[in-house]
């Protein structure tokens, strides 16, 4: 089998695309808060995208289908290769017995949520997953997700699926009922902020993954460069997960809309 061949396609609801694929030597040296950089076909953009599982001979990645480039990549189908995939890069995550962690993963979010939690729990850890999205459609690998957790908790902005609001009141519920030794948020920048905020006020330890602000992966480009505890840190080489407490997601808030308008062209 030709290396970076899909052995396994999935299209979720929301339109993502799990992928499982072939390339032992990556995956063979892949552990949780890792990523690859894939590059669907030759002279593609690189795209940093979260490992979600893996095995020896394999791993599996979800695409959401925003930009030009990932439309690209989900168009891919089972039995197909692509052109590339560098990696595992970025730090791995720190694993140990904390006590009891709650995840706090908003929508696709839940792709790099999976493999933290699964070593998470493999340490002797209680799992507590607060997962919550805009509306039911958008609440992906369920499935997956509810083999590591030991509550699995969904909410939906609009009450079409599990509790209705916003994660943060949900995790403030649990904080207030429950001892939560250690906090892992992964989502868009504007539920993380908050959730900072939030587990600040209860003075909860609290890691944040940036792997959505990261472009060319390797430090290079400097596009997820992000203040952090006053100097500059880079996601893809310090990260991508950190301290959330230390981030200032306001200026990352900023820099993250910086190229909107050039994406909205190219898909004209």
């Amino acid at each position: 089998m030709d290396l970076n061949t899909i052995i396994d396609k999935k299209i979720y609801s929301d339109g993502s695309a799990y992928f499982k694929i072939y390339n032992p030597d990556v995956a063979s040296n892949c552990f949780a808060g890792n990523f690859v950089i894939l590059i669907a076909r030759e002279g593609a953009e690189r795209i940093p995208l979260t490992v979600v599982e893996y095995e020896k001979e394999w791993l599996s990645i979800l695409v959401q289908p925003i930009g030009f480039s990932t439309k690209e990549i989900v168009a891919f189908e089972k039995g197909e290769s692509f052109s590339g995939m560098l990696g595992p890069l970025g730090k791995k995550m720190h694993n140990e017995n904390y006590g009891t962690v709650m995840f706090v993963a908003g929508g696709i979010g839940i792709a790099p949520v999976i493999p933290q939690m699964m070593e998470l729990k493999k340490a002797g850890n209680k799992i507590i997953l607060v997962h919550g999205a805009r509306t039911s459609n958008l609440i992906v690998m369920e499935d997956l997700a509810q083999q590591y957790t030991d509550e699995y908790i969904i909410c939906t902005d609009d009450g079409s699926r599990g509790e209705k609001g916003i994660v943060t009141q949900s995790a403030e519920k649990i904080i207030n009922s429950t001892k939560i030794n250690h906090v892992v948020t992964i989502g868009p920048l504007i539920m993380m902020k908050y959730v900072a905020l939030l587990t600040k006020k209860y003075d909860i330890a609290t890691t944040a993954s940036l792997n959505t602000i990261m472009l060319d992966g390797t430090g290079m480009c400097g596009s997820c460069r992000v203040e952090y505890d006053g100097e500059v840190k880079f996601a893809c080489v310090d990260g991508p997960d950190m301290d959330a407490h230390k981030i200032n997601f306001d200026v990352l808030l900023a820099r993250n809309s910086r190229f909107v308008s050039q994406e909205k062209e190219v898909l004209i």
